[in-house]
């Protein structure tokens, strides 16, 4: 198993991210329940506005397959998606 970064930069439409926030979530934690989300967060500084993923899986086309069930994509509310295969080297998730 690899570690990818996930780089989501949101769109202007704040209205409907909103709205579909609660899906979005319950999405991240079934993700995080199967063993496949590491970690998440909204960027703290809206420059522009997104979010980040830790994932853990096979390939960056696994990854890719997975992002697609995010409720945020089917809003069209990500305007841009980086998939990043992240060579971890020190950190608990090394251990």
């Amino acid at each position: 198993m690899s570690v990818f970064l996930v780089l989501y930069t949101y769109g202007a439409d704040d209205a409907t991210r909103m709205e579909v926030r609660p899906k979005h979530r319950a999405w991240l934690s079934t993700q995080q329940e199967t063993g496949a989300l590491l970690a998440a967060g909204a960027y703290s500084d809206d420059k522009p506005a997104g979010a980040g993923l830790v994932i853990e899986a096979e390939s960056e086309d696994a990854v890719r397959e997975l992002l697609t069930h995010d409720p945020y994509r089917a809003a069209g509310v990500i305007d841009n998606t980086e998939i990043r295969q992240w060579g971890l080297v020190l950190g608990t998730w090394t251990e």
